[in-house]
């Protein structure tokens, strides 16, 4: 089961679970953006190289 089916399975009978989900969205959304920040530096760099034309 991928992340966005299991939070999406925090829906019950009474309606949504709303903490559960913003709980399963973070937690799924944090080491991406752990990562991108920690690689941000080459991203950049690289982004930069192949837009320079020569």
């Amino acid at each position: 089961m991928t992340s966005p089916v299991g939070i999406v399975n925090f829906m019950n009978v009474e309606g949504w679970e709303w903490g559960k989900i913003s709980a399963g969205g973070t937690v799924v959304m944090l080491p991406v953006v752990v990562f991108s920040m920690l690689v941000r530096k080459y991203l950049i760099q690289g982004l930069v190289t192949g837009a320079v034309k020569g």
